[in-house]
């Protein structure tokens, strides 16, 4: 009994987990808004305001991505769980080194660059599969 009563005081927590994952997700793609007028101002430098809400932005799908590792919605090998993690984690780096202006064209910055549409093109990719298969 007491062991069934573990298991499932185990469950609970990783349910609650993962919805926190997901609030922490949903609620930080709030600020791509302010990132893109703050972004399309017109200003050709990055600004402190700019980097900092795109790095909410990409942390928040950070969180997404595990809150989907957890789930199991990316599959079961290290590949599929491991990928969109990468991808929003370098794309994080790159707000860091954006507002830095650290190695502007360097190999460095063009590979964190590149985690912004491949992450979230990934992240489409698995929202839909899962959608498909009724996950």
């Amino acid at each position: 009994m007491i062991i069934v009563e573990s298991i499932l005081k185990k469950k609970e927590n990783q349910m609650k987990s993962y919805r926190i994952f997901g609030l922490l997700g949903i609620l930080s793609s709030l600020v791509i808004l302010p990132y893109m007028m703050n972004s399309m101002a017109g200003d050709t430098q990055p600004v402190l305001l700019t980097s900092v809400l795109g790095l909410i932005f990409q942390l928040g799908g950070v969180c997404s991505a595990i809150g989907m590792y957890q789930t199991h919605a990316t599959g079961n090998r290290v590949a599929g769980k491991t990928i969109l993690i990468i991808f929003h984690s370098l794309a994080s780096l790159f707000q860091v080194i954006e507002y830095q202006q650290l190695g502007v064209d360097s190999l460095l910055w063009n590979i964190t660059d590149i985690g912004w549409p491949l992450g979230f093109f990934f992240m489409l990719i698995t929202g839909s599969v899962v959608i498909g298969i009724g996950r």
